[in-house]
């Protein structure tokens, strides 16, 4: 009876939604696992090669028939579809996470992309980066496309925690973006424990953004006086 008070209702909750997501810490947001399964056949008398074709070959059949959607070698998703906009895009980092587990590797998010998740930059990011312990490659997820860097143990440096991530946005914002304001907005997203960590970890970080940090700190606690 009322349409334009349930469209302003509407556009009011959607604006505090948006106000709301940026100042999450990101430590509050839920660490989710995409659902694995694994599948154990017996064939008595058969040769490994004659195994892995037939599987390969039923793998194909639903890929072909759009059940599947085959990622790399060995890892499949199951694709998502919604009424209103058919496929859904699959999560680039849960698909990374999947990765990382099936080859062993310390992957972590770098650059734009580090910086996006922690809602430091508010850049659509074209291309998904990530350092990787394993070799550089690129990994194509439906249509979008992810880069795997290799990096040096000092790169992971706190490696998929809410301080890596932070370490990692800070790098590629740089000195001339970074001020006493970011790292402070650092600080709020990924909550007290995880920022400890990143204070800690000078070791793995350039000499500006060290300095900016302890500056940082001793300002908030100047101010805090």
């Amino acid at each position: 009876d009322r349409p334009r008070l349930a469209i302003v209702i509407s556009v009011i909750i959607m604006i505090a939604g948006l106000l709301a997501i940026r100042a999450i810490p990101v430590a509050q947001f839920p660490d989710i696992v995409p659902p694995q399964v694994s599948v154990t056949t017996a064939y008595p008398g058969a040769a490994a090669s004659v195994v892995e074709a037939t599987v390969a070959q039923a793998l194909s059949r639903l890929v072909r028939e759009g059940a599947l959607t085959r990622v790399r070698r060995g890892v499949y998703m199951r694709p998502r579809r919604s009424r209103l906009v058919g496929n859904v895009p699959a999560d680039p980092g849960a698909v990374i996470r999947v990765i990382a587990e099936s080859t062993g590797e310390t992957i972590a998010p770098a650059g734009a992309t580090a910086a996006h998740q922690l809602g430091l930059t508010t850049q659509v990011v074209l291309s998904h980066v990530y350092r990787t312990s394993g070799r550089s490659r690129d990994v194509r997820i439906g249509r979008t496309m992810v880069k795997l860097r290799h990096a040096s143990a000092r790169q992971l440096a706190l490696a998929n925690t809410p301080a890596g991530t932070a370490l990692a946005a800070l790098r590629y914002l740089g000195p001339q973006a970074v001020t006493e304001r970011t790292v402070m907005q650092v600080r709020g997203r990924i909550g007290e424990r995880q920022f400890a960590q990143l204070r800690n970890a000078t070791w793995a970080m350039p000499a500006w953004l060290s300095d900016e940090i302890w500056h940082s700190c001793k300002g908030s606690r100047t101010h805090h006086r």
